[in-house]
């Protein structure tokens, strides 16, 4: 399936990098495969990704800890920022 894009599938890749920084490389590789391989995206699902990606598809809401990750919320946008500095 081919996404209409502004970039690159690499480049749209790092965004998750870039936006799910508690996310180890292996797991956020995994939800980036999975979110690509989907048909486009509505506003209310990006939405809900912004807050908790987890818990926005039925495929996505088996808990990080079972691909042996720690889940991180965060209070604050800030909180955030500086998580993983």
């Amino acid at each position: 399936m081919v996404k209409p894009s502004y970039d690159t599938q690499e480049a749209r890749e790092k965004e998750i990098e870039e936006y799910y920084l508690e996310l180890s490389a292996g797991l956020s590789k995994k939800c980036f495969d999975f979110l690509w391989g989907l048909r486009l995206l509505d506003f209310e699902q990006i939405s809900a990704m912004s807050y908790d990606l987890f818990s926005t598809f039925e495929e996505l809401r088996c808990p990080p800890e079972s691909h042996g990750e720690k889940q991180v919320t965060f209070e604050t946008i800030e909180e955030l920022k500086k998580y993983g500095k």
